[in-house]
């Protein structure tokens, strides 16, 4: 549904960037597997000055969490 990337403005500690995802139900990934995986293979990586994404960073830590909408 959409994401937000924040960055800490610094590169001291274990991470400096959070990525927050949306997605249209309580089924996360799962809900658009089928779809995604389509667009990615469609879809040709592009390095950043040689670079690929596991080069970059890595996943420190993955969390659910839920919208409070009883307030």
């Amino acid at each position: 549904h959409s994401y937000k990337i924040l960055d800490s403005g610094s590169d001291d500690g274990p991470w400096n960037l959070l990525v927050s995802v949306t997605y249209n139900d309580e089924r996360g990934y799962e809900g658009i597997r089928e779809a995604f995986e389509l667009i990615r293979k469609s879809q040709k990586a592009i390095p950043v000055e040689g670079k690929t994404l596991r080069d970059l960073g890595s996943i420190v830590n993955s969390t659910k969490l839920y919208e409070n909408t009883d307030h």
